[in-house]
């Protein structure tokens, strides 16, 4: 497959956090198999510099092609049409989107060639873990762009029923790839690395983050009870990025408990993580709320027996594999951090099936996991075959019509069905629609119906004699304007003026900078 992946993140703050670590495993995985051809594309005139030479080797990197520059589109909006105005692009089978939702990555406008997006979690949108908030204004204008694409890829079950049920996202089109967890047992690891930060044999390691629903106080607070009980010189080390001030607030919630001498901030690792995980006793990990959790998975892949929180994704990634315990609960949570301590055939217990868990995480999955995802959203474009063409005495045109149809809440689409059905009379017909699943379709036996995104390659391959567009004033003809701009044709035009419905594109999907210039244009 040739293959279109986005590495904006990369380009972010966010290229060594775990969103950006989400990019590059997905380009480490699809080299593995060494099939397909894999574009990266950024705004930069450069790879981004957390690149390998490795990577940049055996990819090719393209610099997205804008009218004006990046920042000013994301200063207006959050879309533009750049995989239209970037030639190294065409030909794509699929262009992937590693973090869609995040507010300083340009979204690609719908259209092409099929999209697919990783889906990472839908915190902004669940009030419980939002502070109560609604989400900001820039969160919904990215949901309402991520919802035109083709396929989604959610990192876990959990990150799937958060989508659909909180962003509104069709199931039908998501597959489940989780994420890929190396075998930290064949890891190369610094026995001196723990000593370097004070730590003591016996130490609870928590790998975390520092936000509310990282619940760093709530470890604390475990850790602090379990230490009460048990006495002794344990030590707690929280493996987290953390600024002057918010040190200073972990350790004044550790001097309140009492545990002050027993807790070790070691900052933000990055050659002596696994070192250090993998040499602790025990991990506290009790996230209210994870896409994945991968702190949980590669404690874990390390040997390591894990108490852990059994909110969102994290039962799903465990399994049998750890105690899970209410975050809130901080009595059994030190409970559980008391039995795996002492209690050694427990451990070992833990230990095993922790090793067995992670195999299912293992890279190769993740690879065959992404591959069927892109497969299964190819698949997913057909929604209805051509019609079989009656006996005619000569050859027939094929048509190419963009258009909505019932059940869209619009006049032209019941007006594009009676047509449709006479102009099969007399051609082969090919309609191209915005249409979320095959419920949401019309009886139109006459002719093939298939989603806008197809239009590229089946034009590429067999070219349509006429592509027709019905455009009115409304968002349901906003998928269909690049075509009009890319691809000439006839077009019925069932209103004077389009003005109405570029405003709403302007609003609604973040494209204020394109429409800014088009009205110019038209002006």
């Amino acid at each position: 497959m040739r293959i279109g992946l986005d590495v904006q993140t990369l380009e972010t703050n966010e290229a060594r956090r775990g969103i950006g670590m989400v990019c590059l495993w997905t380009i480490e995985a699809l080299l593995m198999s060494g099939e397909h051809e894999l574009i990266l594309v950024g705004t930069g005139s450069e790879p981004p510099a957390v690149l390998s030479s490795e990577i940049i080797e055996a990819t090719r990197y393209v610099q997205m092609q804008l009218p004006g520059d990046p920042r000013e589109h994301l200063r207006l909006g959050c879309a533009a049409e750049f995989l239209w105005s970037t030639p190294e692009l065409e030909g794509l089978d699929v262009y992937h989107v590693t973090s869609p939702l995040m507010p300083d990555i340009l979204l690609p406008v719908a259209g092409r060639f099929p999209i697919v997006a990783t889906l990472l979690d839908a915190i902004p949108a669940i009030p419980e873990e939002n502070d109560g908030m609604p989400p900001p204004p820039w969160y919904e204008q990215r949901l309402q762009i991520l919802r035109t694409y083709q396929g989604y890829l959610p990192i876990s079950k959990s990150a799937a029923d958060d989508s659909e049920s909180a962003l509104e996202l069709a199931r039908d089109r998501m597959t489940v790839t989780y994420l890929p967890i190396r075998d930290l047992k064949a890891v190369p690891l610094d026995p001196e690395a723990p000593i370097r930060y004070g730590l003591r044999p016996g130490y609870v390691v928590s790998v975390t983050g520092y936000h509310p629903r990282k619940n760093i106080a709530g470890t604390l607070a475990a850790f602090a009870r379990f230490h009460r009980s048990e006495g002794g010189d344990r030590q707690i080390a929280i493996l987290c990025s953390v600024q002057p001030d918010e040190r200073s607030e972990i350790e004044g919630i550790a001097k309140k408990l009492g545990i002050a001498d027993h807790v070790v901030l070691t900052g933000h690792l990055t050659e002596d993580l696994y070192s250090v995980v993998a040499g602790a006793s025990a991990s506290l990990f009790l996230s209210r709320y994870e896409g994945f959790g991968i702190p949980a998975a590669e404690t874990l892949a390390a040997g390591v027996p894990l108490v852990c929180s059994n909110r969102s994704s994290l039962p799903e990634v465990c399994g049998d594999a750890a105690v899970l315990v209410d975050p809130y609960d901080e009595e059994r949570a030190a409970e559980g951090l008391q039995r795996v301590l002492t209690s050694h055939e427990w451990r070992d217990a833990l230990i095993e099936r922790g090793l067995r868990q992670v195999r299912k995480f293992r890279p190769e999955e993740f690879l065959r996991r992404i591959i069927n995802g892109y497969q299964n959203t190819l698949k997913a474009l057909v929604f209805q075959e051509s019609a079989t063409s009656p006996k005619s005495d000569g050859p027939r045109l094929r048509i190419a019509c963009f258009t909505p149809l019932p059940p869209r809440m619009s006049g032209i689409a019941d007006y594009s069905v009676s047509l449709l059905k006479q102009l099969a009379c007399h051609a082969d017909v090919d309609c191209f629609v915005e249409a979320e699943t095959r419920d949401d379709l019309p009886q139109l036996n006459e002719c093939g119906i298939f989603e806008f995104s197809s239009f590229e390659s089946r034009h590429g391959r067999e070219a349509y004699d006429v592509i027709l567009y019905q455009l009115g004033n409304n968002m349901h003809h906003a998928y269909a304007l690049p075509f009009v701009r890319h691809h000439a044709g006839v077009a019925v035009i069932h209103d004077f003026s389009l003005l109405g419905l570029k405003r709403q594109m302007a609003r609604a999907l973040g494209r204020r900078y394109e429409m800014m210039l088009q009205f110019a244009e038209e002006y």
